[in-house]
């Protein structure tokens, strides 16, 4: 069981810290005068987060 527990610790537990880093809003930048660009998201599975993660959406 201490191997377990010390696997968690050292493997995975760093594997799933390192998803909680999102994109920056700000630094955005897509195509130009002569491109045509197009965004998909899978709205099945959009996260919720009290109203915030609504307004994050429509500002990009």
């Amino acid at each position: 069981m201490v191997h377990f527990n010390r696997f968690l610790l050292i493997v995975v537990l760093p594997l799933f810290s390192t998803s909680i880093y999102a994109q920056s809003l700000s630094n955005l930048g897509f195509g130009n005068d002569n491109t045509f660009d197009v965004i998909s998201w899978n709205l099945e599975s959009f996260p919720k987060v009290d109203g915030t993660t609504e307004n994050y959406v429509s500002d990009i």
